[in-house]
């Protein structure tokens, strides 16, 4: 009867092991692309909340910069908005729009994204340019109101739209409902540089 070779084919025992193996490094795999695909959506998401924090900070920087005169002439008039549309012109200083002509900011919702429109000039090539940010993404609400005196107001109230053409409000109040999170009230001071400029330089004239 010949016997067996020991050094041909596998045995029971060595199959068992190098399935074992190669089961260990599947499971060790995907967990490896798994961790790898859960940071890349967690990197997305962070990159998106960044976006929508910077355009936060834009906005109220934007409405800051809205002039009370522009070239001799009012400019109150450039400003309009209800509870749902906010409209005005600004001089930004930021590398993208030339600050040497006004930039109109839109600020509406769309849909189930609450935008920021600005339409102004490039600075290198003053070519015209419209560039749109998101502030919200799963907009659910919107309610805009505006803070000051009107004509025929006895004293600064809140209002639900602001049509003056001789002034500009105090403040105007941003607040919106996401679906997924809740978002803080977004405070905005229009004009308050040119208004500071103005207390500074009153504070320096003589007093008769």
């Amino acid at each position: 009867m010949p016997k067996r070779s020991h050094t041909l084919g596998m045995s029971q025992l060595e199959l068992l092991i190098s399935l074992s193996i190669m089961g260990l490094i599947a499971v060790l795999l995907a967990n490896v692309l798994n961790f790898s695909r859960m940071t890349n959506e967690r990197a997305q998401e962070f990159s998106s909340e960044a976006g929508l924090f910077i355009t936060r900070g834009s906005l109220r920087q934007w409405a800051e910069d809205a002039p009370i005169t522009y070239s001799n002439k009012s400019v109150p008039g450039y400003f309009q908005g209800d509870k749902t549309d906010l409209q005005f012109h600004t001089l930004t200083t930021s590398d993208t729009f030339w600050g040497g002509t006004l930039t109109k900011v839109h600020l509406y919702e769309d849909g189930e994204t609450l935008n920021v429109t600005l339409v102004g000039v490039e600075t290198q090539s003053r070519d015209p340019l419209q560039v749109t940010r998101l502030l919200s993404t799963d907009l659910l609400s919107l309610r805009i109101s505006y803070f000051g005196t009107k004509q025929r107001d006895p004293e600064a109230r809140w209002h639900d739209n602001w049509e003056e053409a001789t002034s500009l409000p105090g403040l105007i109040k941003v607040e919106w409902k996401n679906k997924s999170s809740a978002s803080p009230p977004l405070i905005l001071h229009p004009a308050k540089r040119d208004r500071q400029a103005v207390l500074s330089l009153g504070n320096v004239l003589p007093r008769h």
